[in-house]
């Protein structure tokens, strides 16, 4: 051990006494845990300096006032660095807030790294992880192994995985080991919604768990930088103890806004691309307002969702949005609009919330390449987009976040398309990209600075509060989920997120993420955000034309929106003609290609009809599915002989529904809903061409609702 061990040893009586009451014994994890400060030189060099823990040695002093224990370390590894770490214990648990002041002339902190906690009550073979990925992921320690985000360090002898917040990846401030009725809670109540990692180390041999979290930002000579703290907490029960105390600091810490009635209770969407990069129309605006909308409401889809509506058509020409005159022009896509709002639909226009296009504009020389993030080598940060082989790719500048002539850009495009009689916008990728560093100088920020954080959420919260003032029902969306968006105004989310695709295409992993034994490594978690933030509403992507039973089945009980998405000729065949197209008819398209399992599972015809019985069918019950919060397992309790049958409840006062699901392709199941004391039912129902008593069959729905007797 090293020589600091002697100052800790003491330390852990005086700071982990009596804590986790609910534990067998006290809660002591090693203090003498490692951390890390990353340094980079202001010069054009950028030379990385990082200073470890392990070549510190003892702390200058220990400085105790109460219960709250601060560790300091003065000139950390020779450097003008001090780090000071302070914890405050509590009955059942810690809080650890770590700070720097940095006076190292020439050189800027960017990361703070740890203390790492490890602690002899986790044990990994009773414990699950859950992690707020996506809709949330489960990961099995008895199958760890080096897949998707965990990584092997043979070094450590250990497998370990980081997750970003806020991104598409990591979207809540908290996780959580769960097992055996009892949680260990790692989380952050950070009102700031600051850039930060999750970090989790397993060490399969010792069986020991080590987690931690990374803190990102900039603390430039003479100044001092304060993280957010780490809260590590005991708790008993469920899964859900961890959920609820982050809701309820949540909902504290932030007002939700006021949500359209006509987006809460919408069953989603149909994404179209009109055109593609390769500049040929696949749909024209006449086409929109008449067969676009017959295919919407054959499936009980009422939002149609503008892509690739303009000139350049999608991922071509942004920021640049003009109506196509080879479409219709600007009349026709007005009279496009105005027939889908005579149908009772919704119009969503299309922006890209990040994207510049570097070539094919004048927007880009005159304007685009100074409001672009910048990398450490002054080289800009950008994306490739590539649709089609017999094309070029396109090359798009990251826009800064903190850009007042980009917030303006936005602004004046959603008044545009407001104007042609939009019903709301997509601002796409602002719920999906992790925070990042820009290095520009001429951007009115410290170089580097953090971006796509908080000047994220205040973009789309300036964008939201504009239009709001103009048409209080106006609907924001933006691709991913992330808390920090949800209180920003953001009405619905498009739901890109690995965890959801995954589940919908393929069946089976649906199966296992509610198996009761023989589980897998990975499994998705569908109830995490949600029943932690119920107002969030999200999309199932779905980047095909074709419904399937699974993945309207797993939105419904799961509580989100549902899509379809047309973005190639072949999509527009399967919609049009009911024809599935042969996989040859792709072969130009080098961009992600629909699932083609999912094309062909099912006749098109039955899907377009279950969807229809299935979103008419949450219509019909949107005061308890739809008005209603989803409360996962809350209130009831489920009995089947069978393991393939998977139930959610949505709580509205004193209604309460419960969706069933039978998630067998092929056997139909008997079960028994319980309520909880004082509910009672009142009704049962399903979608048309489903039973509503009896034993349920393969791949369908039931609704009971109950009421509440007091």
């Amino acid at each position: 051990m090293r020589s600091s061990s002697i100052f800790f040893a003491a330390l852990a009586t005086l700071v982990f006494a009596g804590l986790a009451a609910s534990c067998t014994k006290p809660y002591e994890p090693d203090l003498d845990a490692p951390w890390s400060v990353q340094l980079e030189s202001l010069d054009t060099a950028r030379t990385q300096v990082r200073i470890h823990s392990s070549d510190v040695g003892a702390p200058t002093r220990i400085v105790r006032s109460g219960k709250k224990v601060d560790v300091v370390y003065e000139n950390a590894g020779g450097k003008a660095v001090d780090v000071t770490i302070s914890y405050f214990p509590s009955k059942d648990g810690l809080r650890i807030v770590p700070s720097l002041t940095n006076r190292e002339e020439g050189y800027v902190a960017l990361v703070f790294h740890g203390p790492f906690v490890e602690d002899p009550l986790l044990n990994p073979d009773e414990m699950d992880l859950l992690v707020p990925a996506g809709v949330g992921a489960r990961f099995h320690f008895p199958k760890a192994e080096a897949t998707g985000s965990w990584k092997k360090n043979e070094k450590q002898g250990c497998l370990s995985a980081t997750w970003s917040y806020p991104g598409m990846n990591c979207n809540m401030q908290w996780a959580e080991f769960t097992g055996a009725g009892k949680n260990l809670y790692f989380a952050s109540h950070d009102p700031q919604f600051r850039w930060k990692d999750f970090v989790v180390k397993f060490f399969p041999e010792t069986k020991k768990v080590q987690f931690a979290f990374g803190h990102h930002f900039t603390c430039f000579p003479g100044e001092t930088y304060t993280c957010p703290e780490m809260q590590v907490r005991w708790m008993e029960g469920d899964w859900k103890a961890g959920a609820k105390e982050y809701s309820a600091w949540y909902h504290e810490a932030h007002k939700m806004p006021v949500k359209p009635e006509w987006v809460r209770r919408s069953n989603g969407w149909l994404l179209t691309i009109l055109k593609q990069q390769n500049d040929i129309i696949m749909w024209d605006y006449e086409e929109m307002g008449t067969k676009m909308a017959d295919i919407a409401e054959a499936r009980g889809l009422d939002i149609i969702g503008f892509f690739g509506w303009t000139v350049g058509g999608h991922d071509r020409f942004y920021p640049e949005y003009d109506p196509d005159p080879r479409m219709g022009g600007e009349e026709g896509l007005r009279e496009a609009v105005r027939k889908i709002h005579e149908r009772g639909l919704k119009a969503v226009f299309y922006f890209n919330g990040q994207l510049i296009d570097q070539n094919g504009t004048q927007f880009w020389p005159d304007t685009g390449r100074f409001i672009t993030t910048v990398a450490p080598d002054g080289s800009y940060r950008f994306e490739r987009w590539w649709k089609y082989a017999n094309i070029e790719p396109r090359i798009h500048g990251l826009a800064c976040q903190r850009s007042e002539i980009w917030r303006n850009r936005l602004l004046n495009l959603t008044k545009q398309v407001y104007d042609y009689g939009a019903d709301g916008v997509i601002y796409d990728q602002l719920g999906t990209r992790a925070p990042m560093l820009c290095y520009a100088d001429n951007h009115g920020h410290t170089s580097p600075a953090v971006v796509y954080e908080q000047d994220r959420a205040a973009l789309l919260e300036y964008l939201n509060t504009e239009m709001r003032k103009i048409d209080p029902d106006f609907l924001i969306i933006t691709e991913g989920i992330e808390d920090c968006e949800v209180n920003t105004g953001v009405s619905m989310f498009h739901g890109c997120s690995s965890s959801v695709r995954h589940s919908t295409d393929v069946p089976q992993n649906i199966r296992n993420a509610f198996a009761v034994e023989d589980l897998p490594f990975y499994t998705v978690f569908p109830d995490m955000f949600h029943y932690t933030i119920p107002e969030a509403d999200f999309t199932v992507r779905t980047p095909t034309p074709a419904s399937t039973h699974n993945s309207l089945n797993f939105s419904t009980v799961f509580g989100y929106k549902h899509e379809i998405e047309t973005r190639y000729y072949p999509d527009k065949l399967y919609l049009t003609d009911d024809r599935i197209p042969a996989w040859s008819e792709y072969d130009d398209v080098k961009g992600r290609k629909p699932l083609y399992s999912t094309l062909e599972e099912q006749d098109p015809k039955e899907v377009a009809a279950y969807s229809h019985a299935v979103l008419s069918f949450r219509k019909k019950h949107a005061d308890i599915l739809y008005d209603g919060n989803f409360s996962s397992d809350d209130g009831f309790t489920l009995a089947s002989a069978s393991p393939n049958v998977i139930a959610r409840s949505f709580i509205n006062g004193k209604k309460m529904g419960v969706v069933v699901w039978n998630i067998s392709d092929d056997q139909p199941v008997d079960f028994t809903v319980t309520p909880d004391k004082g509910w009672k039912l009142i009704e049962t129902d399903a979608p048309e061409g489903t039973p509503a008593e009896g034993a349920l069959p393969a791949q369908t729905l039931r609704l009971l609702v109950f009421e509440r007797d007091r």
